[in-house]
């Protein structure tokens, strides 16, 4: 659903389908699975994006690898990490990940990087994400917003649409951007 979010952001900035370089990171692979089918969606992003999806990363250098891989043979282009309902998890160290981000940032220093957080609204639900954010030692842009999902495209895509429910969710989604 973040990729919804994401495509439904550039297409009203740009009036275009997005073309990037995508790392989504959560620990749940049924969440990894579900943002595999979205990238998927040709009506949302062109063919020459790229996606990669990782349960865990615990150090810059690990990023870095990642992204030096999937643009070793193109070009330098916007990078968008997907950090979605990561910070619901009760486990998540979210000092570790901004130390890991800051490392991220200090590399890559002048290329254009994109954070993307979406949860469900709710203090709950996004405490790490504002103390994750207040860890980061630089200064980046915020974008926040809030889309209409319908719940269908919320649930399991194994699912038969035609049985689902037409019911929406609204989910609260912000981008942190560094130029």
């Amino acid at each position: 659903t973040s990729g919804l979010a994401l495509a439904t952001h550039i297409q009203e900035l740009h009036q275009k389908k997005a073309t990037i370089n995508y790392i989504g990171i959560d620990h749940s692979a049924a969440m990894l699975e579900m943002a595999a089918v979205f990238s998927d969606r040709r009506e949302l992003f062109t063919t020459a994006s790229n996606f990669q999806f990782q349960q865990k990363c615990h150090h810059a250098e690990e990023l870095i690898e990642m992204i030096n891989h999937l643009e070793k043979d193109g070009p330098k282009s916007t990078i968008i990490l997907n950090f979605s309902y990561l910070f619901a998890s009760e486990t998540l160290d979210h000092k570790q990940l901004a130390h890991t981000i800051n490392g991220l940032l200090k590399y890559f220093g002048e290329r254009k990087i994109v954070f993307f957080f979406q949860n469900p609204p709710g203090d709950y639900l996004n405490k790490k994400w504002i103390l994750f954010k207040e860890e980061l030692a630089f200064n980046l842009e915020s974008t926040t917003n809030q889309i209409l999902v319908p719940y269908y495209e919320y649930q399991f895509f194994k699912t038969n649409k035609v049985d689902v429910p037409k019911r929406a969710i609204n989910l609260y989604y912000e981008i942190l951007r560094n130029y």
